[in-house]
């Protein structure tokens, strides 16, 4: 077995990482360049499936170029193979380039070099080269040839060019201008429809705002026609209750109005008298409240009976408090027998302690009057 023959075997049990081989083409465009003008040159290698390819296996794609015919000195380029799978490029020849390629066993392989704004040493003719095998096993080779000229700038290639770029940078200018008037004219509509509703809002803040100065002229004389009557009331009262109770010196936040009233007295009306002067019908809740009532109290004459606000109607045995609804404390009722005595008062005969009698009183041997109980803040 020859070397051929060794290296096919060889080729046929590693067939799995071996590309099998399609005919080669070849692509250059363009075939002339104008340095400065042309934006790029493009060389591309490809292998394609068909019966008729000089070879069975492939092992590399090359890409090389000479400067000329008479030349024999070729540059490689770049250039992809099995091995080491990657693309090889030499700088030196290719300098701006950009290469890619890979060699695929099931489908196309190629090498491709784009060269951006091609210079003159760029010129030339430009080989592709397919290494692998041949169908009998010895090294084979398929390549193909593009010729890469220049042509060079004259004043009426450049003009044409020039008339080219002012031509494309017109139209270029005309889309934009139209953008900017369609743009525009978008925007002076929005602007017009948002100016009108900015005026209507405007019209409807002004109307508002007046509403409300209206609104707080009107408060404003309420509130000071509120303040008057409050003023005018708390003096009406004030003067009334001059006429009506004696006053007691203020106790714990509170002062207590003893009723100058004629002696029938009714429970239900002078709790009532007592709400409309801000109070209630006196509670005492401890003995030093009660000294101090009782003090205050004995100051005056022509009564021997007080009124409180200790009431057992409708609860027989026991006394709340009317205001507070709490429950008198012990010493603050002596209860006697019988179930007309409802409401709790201070006896002068008994040194002004706490007795439970009719809640409406209309004997004129037994005189009384009734004592509020109101915050100093209130009158």
């Amino acid at each position: 077995m020859n070397i051929y023959q060794t290296v096919a075997a060889f080729s046929i049990m590693y067939v799995n990482w071996i590309v099998e081989v399609l005919p080669m083409e070849m692509l250059v465009d363009p075939q002339t360049i104008e340095p400065g003008i042309t934006e790029h040159l493009l060389i591309n290698c490809s292998i394609s499936k068909s019966s008729d390819s000089k070879l069975a296996f492939l092992y590399s794609i090359t890409i090389s170029r000479t400067a000329d015919n008479e030349s024999e000195t070729s540059f490689e380029v770049a250039s992809v193979n099995i091995f080491t799978k990657e693309v090889t490029q030499n700088n030196t020849e290719v300098e701006g380039a950009v290469s890619v390629g890979q060699l695929n066993k099931n489908g196309e392989s190629f090498l491709s070099l784009q060269f951006m704004y091609p210079v003159q040493r760029m010129v030339g003719i430009y080989k592709c080269e397919a290494h692998g095998m041949s169908p009998s096993g010895k090294p084979a080779t398929e390549n193909s040839f593009k010729n890469v000229k220049m042509r060079n700038l004259d004043f009426t290639s450049v003009a044409e060019q020039l008339k080219l770029i002012k031509i494309q940078s017109a139209k270029t200018i005309s889309e934009i201008n139209e953008r900017i008037i369609k743009q525009a004219s978008e925007f002076q509509k929005e602007k017009g429809l948002k100016d009108v509703a900015l005026d209507g809002l405007r019209n409807e803040l002004v109307v508002k705002n007046q509403e409300i100065l209206d609104l707080k002229q009107v408060l404003g004389e309420l509130n000071t026609t509120t303040v008057n009557f409050i003023k005018a009331l708390n003096a009406r009262l004030e003067s009334s209750s001059q006429w009506f109770f004696k006053v007691s010196p203020v106790y714990k936040g509170r002062r207590y109005y003893l009723s100058q009233q004629d002696p029938v007295v009714r429970s239900e009306e002078a709790m009532a008298t007592c709400v409309f002067y801000g109070g209630y019908l006196a509670e005492i809740d401890d003995m030093e409240e009660h000294a101090f009532v009782v003090t205050f109290i004995k100051q005056f004459s022509g009564f021997n009976h007080v009124l409180l606000g200790g009431t057992d109607e409708g609860h027989e045995g026991l006394w709340l408090y009317r205001n507070s609804n709490s429950t008198l404390p012990s010493w603050a009722i002596t209860q006697r027998q019988g179930t007309l005595y409802n409401c709790q008062y201070l006896y002068k005969g008994d040194n002004w302690a706490a007795l439970d009698s009719h809640c409406y009183l209309n004997l004129s041997p037994f005189p009384a009057r009734f004592l509020c109980e109101i915050p100093k803040t209130v009158i």
